[in-house]
């Protein structure tokens, strides 16, 4: 998953638009929609946006992420 499916689905969690987090970062909708459909964006960027919807960028290893997977999937109930 690239930075603009993590970006949009945060905006969604915290019900914003994409206008709306150009309008906190103070640039222009079109560059901020051209930033996230080209999803080329540096990590100082990623950084200044995540801190403009109150969120934060981390690091996971991939074995931690492997291992909540599982745990997920044998929680689930059909």
């Amino acid at each position: 998953m690239g930075a603009r499916e993590h970006i949009k689905r945060a905006l969604s969690i915290k019900g914003l638009t994409v206008k709306g987090l150009a309008e906190r970062l103070d640039i222009p909708y079109q560059t901020m929609r051209n930033r996230l459909s080209r999803d080329k964006m540096t990590f100082d960027g990623v950084e200044r946006i995540a801190d403009a919807i109150d969120c934060e960028v981390v690091f996971v290893e991939k074995s931690e992420i492997k291992a909540k997977k599982k745990t997920i999937r044998k929680d689930k109930t059909y």
